[in-house]
């Protein structure tokens, strides 16, 4: 289970302030020499944020559906852990979807409970798009059950 706050200024979505995003995310530890290295992949849906139609120049609510597929490696082998990863996020929204480069950093405990920070870089875009490169970050909460 995840939940997470996100605000996004991009062509079609412009949010002034931040939105709560909540989503399932399942990761994969892997296994003896590689204990420290993970794969996770989360969807979040963020209801109600504000997206602006450019072809009917119109604003109004709507979902956001997010996808992502990170893979990362926790530092060190206490309690506390930090940890870093990389990945794809794609968005899709009523009017347009479009896909980010996600580098990541966070903090876990015992590896059941994380706290997050993502940054999106622009992917895929159309060349008339005004996305910026430096668009706000997303912290994420994550707690995971451990399935033996």
């Amino acid at each position: 289970m995840s939940a997470g706050s996100e605000r996004l200024n991009i062509t079609n979505i412009r949010q002034k302030e931040n939105n709560l995003s909540l989503g399932l995310a399942l990761r994969i530890n892997f296994p003896r020499n590689h204990q420290n290295t993970f794969i996770k992949t989360a969807f979040y849906v963020t209801p109600k944020m504000m997206i602006f139609d450019e072809l009917n120049q119109k604003q109004g609510a709507g979902r956001v559906n997010n996808l992502e597929l990170v893979a990362g490696q926790y530092i060190g082998s206490g309690k506390i852990q930090p940890f870093y990863s990389l990945g794809m996020t794609y968005f899709e929204t009523p009017v347009k979807s479009f896909g980010f480069i996600t580098p990541t950093i966070g903090i876990a405990y015992k590896k059941q409970m994380e706290l997050e920070i993502a940054h999106f870089s622009p992917l895929f875009f159309q060349i008339q798009d005004e996305t910026p490169s430096l668009i706000p970050t997303r912290i994420t909460f994550n707690y995971f059950f451990k399935a033996r």
